[in-house]
């Protein structure tokens, strides 16, 4: 709306707000200061980038979610680095340039924007606040050394492409709080063994796919569906765990030419991964 208004030197925005939209204030030169009211939930992608002269940044309580890129370019973030690290008022980390190996993340910080360690060759192991119920998109894709991550207890959701290409990340313990995988949240990641939480409810797209080590998953009760391509093409996946809850299985959801005829799912008799496995040729052992 206000993208490229060079001569926008400040900006009240309404108290019934929800949502800065992307790029909206983008490459406004003259603004000095971004004062986001209480009831704002969300700040997209860009909302305030190249916006050269921003000194100070204040954001609420209310807040839930910011995009990438959000202060890049302008003088607040150049100037409130610290530790490596630049956090929000109200403890979303935006920005890394660290190099560390073994990561602790601040007690403060509450959201990690997206993207922030993506493609970080130095980091092995994170352990994250306990205060993060979400770990955003991308936030640690392509992170191929990454080999340890401790989860936060009260993580809830999983965010698209959260630790694509992470081929380092062989083990991983999730919080037994996790409700929802988002799509390729774990491409080519080196797990041998998954075994999903207690409450998981949704595993996205292809969250699983390309995972060439993994052999063997157990999926819990809590599940009724697994989307579409969730683990295809894991070259070495033979032993398949499906609970009798599960009763909607996706479009090549196991799926892998080479094993065709060589994969078993371990179902109870009768239930839908049953009858799934029966359709498609899988071997059947019952649990």
């Amino acid at each position: 709306m206000f993208y490229n208004c060079t001569s926008l030197t400040e900006v009240k925005l309404p108290s019934k707000l929800k949502t800065i939209g992307t790029n909206a204030f983008n490459t406004c030169r003259a603004l000095t200061e971004v004062n986001i009211p209480e009831g704002v939930t969300a700040i997209e992608t860009g909302a305030f980038r190249g916006c050269a002269s921003v000194e100070s940044v204040t954001l609420p309580a209310s807040l839930k979610s910011i995009g990438r890129m959000v202060f890049t370019g302008t003088v607040w973030i150049r100037k409130n680095e610290k530790d490596n690290m630049v956090i929000t008022n109200n403890g979303f980390l935006v920005k890394y340039t660290g190099k560390t190996s073994e990561l602790t993340i601040p007690k403060n910080v509450v959201y990690i924007a997206p993207y922030v360690f993506n493609n970080n060759e130095y980091l092995e192991s994170v352990k994250l606040s306990n205060h993060i119920t979400v770990i955003a998109k991308g936030t640690f894709a392509n992170c191929r050394n990454l080999k340890k991550v401790i989860f936060p207890k009260n993580l809830e959701t999983i965010e698209y492409n959260a630790f694509n290409n992470c081929s380092s990340l062989t083990q991983i313990d999730f919080p037994d709080k996790l409700l929802t995988i988002g799509e390729r949240a774990f491409v080519n990641c080196g797990f041998k063994t998954l075994v999903l939480p207690k409450k998981l409810t949704t595993i996205s797209s292809s969250a699983f796919s390309n995972c060439n080590s993994l052999k063997e998953i157990w999926l819990p009760q809590s599940l009724k569906t697994i989307g579409d391509y969730t683990f295809s093409w894991c070259s070495k996946l033979t032993k398949i765990h499906i609970p009798s809850t599960v009763t909607n299985i996706g479009r090549y959801a196991f799926y892998n030419w080479d094993l065709k005829g060589s994969q078993t799912i371990y179902c109870e008799a009768s239930s839908y991964a049953y009858k799934y496995a029966i359709k498609y040729g899988f071997l059947v052992e019952y649990e």
